[in-house]
């Protein structure tokens, strides 16, 4: 099927004045001298102003369209022209710097959502110094429809641009918001992300235990999206099945079976969540025992007979009251099991982290292995979701015991204790710049308020529209 397209030739015939000032902050941040890749440069506005002040000795502009840019910027011996769409090109060469101007909003609503990490991620290797980012945004006004594909993935603005930063993350030394420029009702954020030298790139992908990948007997299987009652299922096309992690099941030479995870979108959550694993030493956990030399797949034990912690709900109360029990000593032992995280832009490490705070103790990550009867129950997943996660995990816990029908009062109390944690760390927030709520992954009251009245407004004007035979 063929795909639509977004290019827009009057975009900055009605923006021009937008897009002068935005290329004159780009130039500040600049040192002259630069090769720049400027994609989505449409008419060329930011390219012929750079190249002018003499900010930057070379120009490469992407533009899907060759018609959109000026006739005289493609004559300038300066500026090399590249046509076609992003999301289908390959760049090799590499940039000082690379301007990459409201286009990935296009790529996510017309090519999904890994495409659009897999062209962040091309655009960041090949980028030296700095990386300018622009994108659409839920809180603009309209009703566009690339805010609904945002909204297929991301609450709010600040989720999504977290998600965008951590699949660069083992590139990037730092970001920072460096304008906001008014566009659909709203201050569209700018962002300047600071490369890592290629010495530190590699440095920050280094495991500690490497091994080679062996043999895939059962695979790939993808997680179903939400955070409940997941389920995995065989996928024979990974690359469109727009999951960020897929998984496997491999054999080992000796004939045993291992568990194998495969971050697609997220290579350095991996190694993250390696370290992590490191830190724990209860026998619940099931941990990653080893990295592959790619750095973005994890190897773990592989757990038999295992069940998820809903079948027994409606087991015999004295197998309830020993899950229950297990479950409560291993909350316990993660509030008590501190962690120590390294030096990274996202979610920035703090003193006095443990389990509870860092990952997400959700019933999904909650397995119960059958041994003859002998119910033990054990934990998976020890990806980073946050570095203040300790008022959910306390809504999880409640969430286990309810299930299991034991511990009514603690389960409350938790419940309690969770809900009003988990508004006083959104109203934490409020007070904070957004470059912050990004770094954190924590969203604005406004944000939340806006993305949600949008998805009502959406869903009544479905309706409205089907009833009048118009959808």
């Amino acid at each position: 099927m063929k795909k639509e397209t977004a290019s827009d030739s009057t975009y900055h015939a009605r923006h021009s004045s937008r897009s002068l000032r935005r290329a004159k902050c780009i130039a500040e941040h600049i040192q002259p001298g630069a090769t720049v890749l400027d994609v989505g440069c449409n008419n060329g506005i930011t390219s012929q102003y750079l190249i002018d002040q003499s900010i930057a000795t070379h120009v490469t502009g992407v533009e899907l369209l060759a018609t959109t840019v000026s006739e005289s910027l493609k004559q300038d011996s300066r500026f090399t022209l590249i046509e076609g769409n992003i999301a289908e090109l390959e760049i090799r060469k590499r940039f000082d710097a690379c301007i990459y101007g409201a286009v990935h909003h296009h790529i996510l609503n017309f090519y999904g959502l890994s495409a659009a990490v897999a062209t962040l991620q091309m655009l960041a290797e090949q980028c030296d110094r700095y990386l300018f980012f622009e994108t659409g945004q839920i809180s603009e006004g309209g009703r566009w429809s690339w805010q609904s594909a945002i909204r297929q993935n991301f609450r709010t603005d600040e989720e999504h641009f977290f998600y965008l930063l951590r699949s660069i993350e083992h590139l990037i030394d730092d970001f920072s918001i460096i304008g906001k420029f008014w566009i659909h009702g709203a201050r569209r954020w700018y962002l300047r992300i600071d490369m890592k030298s290629e010495a530190e790139r590699t440095s920050a992908m280094s495991p500690l235990v490497v091994r080679r990948l062996p043999e895939i007997i059962d695979g790939p299987y993808i997680r179903s999206r939400g955070s409940k009652n997941q389920i995995l299922s065989r996928t024979d096309d990974v690359k469109n099945s727009q999951s960020p992690t897929v998984f496997s099941i491999a054999t080992e030479p000796d004939g045993s079976r291992s568990f194998v995870k495969t971050y697609l979108h997220h290579p350095s959550a991996a190694v993250i969540e390696y370290q992590i694993g490191q830190k724990i030493v209860e026998s619940w956990a099931v941990k990653a025992t080893a990295m592959t030399e790619t750095t973005d797949t994890l190897i773990f034990p592989h757990i038999d007979k295992a069940r998820s912690i809903r079948s027994f709900s409606i087991a015999a109360r004295s197998t309830r009251r020993l899950i229950a029990g297990q479950v409560l000593r291993i909350f316990d032992n993660a509030r008590q099991t501190e962690i120590t995280l390294p030096r990274r832009p996202l979610l920035p490490a703090k003193a006095g982290l443990t389990l509870v705070d860092v990952c997400d103790l959700n019933q999904n990550n909650f397995l119960i292995a059958d041994g003859d009867q002998r119910f033990t129950v054990r934990v998976i997943d020890f990806e980073q979701q946050s570095v203040d996660y300790s008022y959910r995990n306390r809504l999880h816990l409640a969430r286990l015991l309810w299930i299991l029908r034991q511990n009514r009062l603690r389960a409350m109390v938790e419940f309690l204790l969770g809900s009003v944690g988990g508004l006083l760390n959104l109203l934490k927030y409020q007070t904070k710049s957004a470059a912050i709520r990004i770094r954190d992954r924590q969203p604005s009251l406004m944000s939340l308020v806006v993305a949600d009245l949008q998805t009502i407004g959406g869903g009544v004007l479905r309706v409205m529209l089907k009833a009048i035979g118009l959808s």
